[in-house]
């Protein structure tokens, strides 16, 4: 069976044919593995703008929940490999929001996502100094007992 491209649309205000494959939208596949007895659908397209938004905003929120929860263990832990990890993953996140996300979110939201984004960053940055400096006093410490 060849591959078929198939627009869904509410209202039928249309009658021809759109090539889509040259309108911008969010593209993602779908999690769920439910087989349907003809249809497998592998991959989204969404082309509405609100509903696109709408969509990465619960993405992103996922996404922030997890870091701050990442944060506050890093935070209580004495753990010293956790912090960088945590740095490379909001990079990653960085990185994503600018690359991926942002043609299709406003720019009052971006800009309030890349002030969290650096408020975790400089926060995990403190925890991961603030650590070497303890573990330099104990070496050093270490050093002189000997």
């Amino acid at each position: 069976m060849k591959n078929k491209k198939f627009v869904l649309i509410d209202e039928m205000k249309y009658s021809s044919y759109t090539n889509m494959d040259f309108v911008e939208g969010y593209e993602f596949n779908p999690k769920n593995n439910i087989r349907y007895s003809k249809i497998a659908i592998k991959k989204v397209i969404i082309f509405n703008r609100d509903f696109i938004q709408m969509i990465l905003k619960k993405k992103i929120q996922k996404r922030l929940d997890f870091y701050v929860k990442s944060l506050l263990l890093t935070i209580e832990e004495e753990d010293s490999h956790a912090a960088p990890k945590a740095l490379e993953d909001i990079d990653r996140l960085r990185s994503i929001l600018y690359n991926k996300y942002y043609k299709f979110l406003d720019e009052s939201y971006y800009q309030l996502l890349v002030n969290k984004i650096e408020n975790f960053y400089r926060k995990l940055e403190e925890k991961q100094l603030a650590f070497y400096a303890k573990d330099e006093k104990t070496y050093e410490e270490a050093e002189k007992a000997k």
